[in-house]
C-alpha cells in the first residue's frame, strides 16, 4: 500500500513538472526583420506548451530572462538588434546563457552570437565562429546535410533537407571564446548559392547549424530559417526539445472565411514588440486574412494579391 502511494505520488509530481509550458522568450526589437520573426513568434505564442514574452533590448537590461528556459534570437541585422540592446544587455544575455540557459539563434541569431565579424557593428562573441569573406548569397532553398551526430541529437531520421536561407552567415573557425567549452557542428551546407556574379568564398561544407556548450548552458544556431515553413518547423521542435527537454505542439491557423480582406504585412523594415502585436490583432480578427511580405515580393508585383499594404 506505502508503496504504491509512492509510487502514485512520484508520478503525479513527474505529470505536474511535464505539465509546465516552457517559458520562452522571443527577442523583437530594432535590426529584427523578415518573415522568420513573425513565423516563431506564431509558433510559439500558438502552441499550448509554451508561455511566450516578446523581449526587447530594454526588457533584457532589465531582467527579463531571469527565470526562462529558452532565449530565441531571430533573423533581420546583427548590429541594431546588439545596438538596441547595448552592452549592458549583451552582457546579462551572456550571463543568462552562463548561468544555464538555453540559446536557440536563426541566422542573424548565429551572426550576432560570432566571435568576429570585420566590417560590422559589435557581437555577442560567444562562439568561436567568423564570417568567411564572399559575396551577397540572396534568398534560396539552401540543400543541407545533417551529420549523424547531428541527427542522433535532434532525433532526426533524415540527412539532407531544403531549408529557407536568405543572406545567413557562411562562417569559418576563428580564436577561441571565454565562456564557450565546446563546439560542433551539426550540419553542413551542402550547395553553392550566389545571388549575382562568381562565387568567392565556398558556401560547400561550411556549418549549417551549429551546438555550442558556453558555461553551464548551451546553445544551438542556424544560419537559415528550420522556422520559415511547415516542411521544416519540425526542426524547431526537434532543437527545442534537444536544448530543453520540452516537446511542444504546433497549431496550425484554421483558414480564413471565403471573402476576408487581404492584407500584406511588409516585413522587410525593423519592427518592435509593438509591431508584433499589430500583426497579432490584424491576424485574430476573422474578416482578415494577414499575410507577411517581403520588399523584394512587392517588386515582383506581389502588391496585387492584397487589398492593402500594412508597414509598421
Amino acid at each position: 500500500m506505502k508503496r504504491s502511494l509512492l509510487l502514485f505520488i512520484v508520478s503525479s509530481v513527474g505529470a505536474a513538472f511535464a505539465a509546465e509550458p516552457l517559458k520562452a522568450a522571443l527577442y523583437v526589437d530594432d535590426g529584427c526583420r523578415g518573415s522568420g520573426v513573425i513565423r516563431w513568434a506564431e509558433m510559439l505564442r500558438d502552441s499550448p506548451d509554451v508561455d511566450l514574452q516578446l523581449v526587447s533590448g530594454a526588457d533584457i537590461r532589465g531582467g527579463a530572462l531571469e527565470g526562462k528556459d529558452l532565449l530565441v534570437m531571430p533573423g533581420g541585422w546583427g548590429g541594431p538588434q546588439y545596438e538596441a540592446m547595448g552592452d549592458e544587455g549583451a552582457a546579462k544575455l551572456k550571463a543568462y546563457v552562463a548561468g544555464g540557459g538555453r540559446y536557440f539563434g536563426t541566422c542573424c541569431g548565429l551572426a550576432i552570437a560570432l566571435n568576429e565579424e570585420p566590417g560590422f557593428a559589435k557581437r555577442l562573441k560567444m562562439v568561436p565562429l567568423k564570417r568567411k569573406e564572399g559575396p551577397v548569397r540572396g534568398g534560396f532553398t539552401a540543400t543541407v546535410k545533417f551529420t549523424r551526430r547531428g541527427r542522433e541529437w535532434l532525433g532526426l531520421t533524415r540527412a539532407e533537407w531544403g531549408i529557407r536561407y536568405h543572406n545567413g552567415p557562411i562562417v569559418e573557425p576563428t580564436d577561441p571564446v571565454p565562456g564557450c567549452t565546446a563546439l560542433e557542428t551539426l550540419a553542413t551546407m551542402n550547395c553553392e548559392l550566389a545571388q549575382k556574379g562568381p562565387v568567392v568564398g565556398a558556401m560547400y561544407g561550411t556549418p549549417a547549424a551549429v551546438r555550442a556548450a558556453y558555461g553551464k548552458g548551451e546553445m544551438l544556431a542556424f544560419n537559415c530559417h528550420p522556422e520559415m515553413f511547415p516542411c521544416t518547423q519540425s526542426l524547431v521542435v526537434a532543437g527545442i526539445r534537444a536544448l530543453t527537454g520540452h516537446t511542444i505542439r504546433l497549431v496550425p491557423q484554421p483558414l480564413k472565411p471565403r471573402g476576408a480582406e487581404r492584407v500584406g504585412y511588409f516585413t522587410t523594415r525593423s519592427f518592435d514588440k509593438t509591431s508584433l502585436e499589430e500583426y497579432f490583432r490584424l491576424r485574430a480578427d476573422p474578416a482578415i486574412d494577414v499575410v507577411p511580405v517581403t520588399q523584394g515580393e512587392l517588386d515582383e508585383g506581389a502588391a496585387q494579391r492584397f487589398d492593402r499594404i500594412v508597414k509598421p
